[in-house]
């Protein structure tokens, strides 16, 4: 098991901001002590060294330096980021008490003022397996076949005598005579669910298929403007 967690510490934070960041951290290693971590975020504290794990010399933080770098030494915490993120500056942090699963951490061009991490890791997410479900197909029901199931019943109800019963026992008999004709006359089919990721919600599957509708159209067209949409 992993806890990933991100932060976000504003230019101008005084020291308590980081001191939350500590605790919430020290509360997780007491939850789950054995647990892998990864803390990745904007710490905008550019007076660290990581390469040798200290203050640098002029620093305009060095009390709030020291306390991100003892914070990452209780914890066990790598920082794989090794190069700037905003100028010269390595103001952005990717945490982790096991960086033997991080392959490669690399700075790429951002679309902010901060450049963007890029790290190659060995986790792997674990599909979200469903079981098969059978569902009922209404649209190919023959409803003529469940009305005459449900007359007939009806007919042979009524003459039983149903008042000699207890509700329970009627209610039963309408039930099961309603489940038997669902399974008569209504066809089923078994559904498969796919092994989807976690992320890959229902919005995205529906833009994967107008992306797939819109390329199938183009090919038969052939025309530009359905090239272009």
């Amino acid at each position: 098991m992993m806890d990933i967690g991100t932060f976000y510490r504003p230019p101008n934070s005084k020291m308590d901001t980081l001191e939350q960041f500590c605790e919430s951290l020290d509360k997780l290693k007491q939850k789950h002590p054995n647990r892998n971590i990864i803390i990745s975020g904007d710490m905008n504290l550019p007076g660290i060294d990581w390469q040798s794990g200290s203050v640098s010399p002029g620093s305009s933080n060095p009390a709030l330096c020291e306390k991100l770098l003892e914070v990452t030494l209780d914890l066990h915490l790598e920082q794989m980021v090794l190069e700037p993120t905003r100028g010269e500056n390595i103001l952005d942090v990717f945490l982790t008490n096991t960086p033997g699963l991080v392959n490669r951490c690399r700075v790429g061009p951002g679309i902010s003022d901060h450049d963007m991490i890029i790290t190659d890791t060995l986790l792997q997410a674990i599909p979200n397996k469903k079981p098969p479900r059978e569902i009922n197909c209404y649209k190919k029901a023959d409803w003529e076949g469940i009305n005459e199931d449900l007359q007939s019943f009806e007919h042979s109800f009524f003459s039983s005598n149903p008042s000699n019963r207890t509700v329970e026992e009627n209610w039963c008999s309408f039930k099961t005579t309603i489940e038997d004709a669902a399974k008569k006359h209504i066809p089923r089919k078994t559904l498969k669910h796919s092994s989807d990721v976690p992320w890959f919600t229902r919005e995205l599957k529906q833009h994967l298929r107008r992306r797939d509708r819109a390329f199938k159209k183009s090919r038969r067209s052939g025309k530009t403007r359905d090239k272009e949409r």
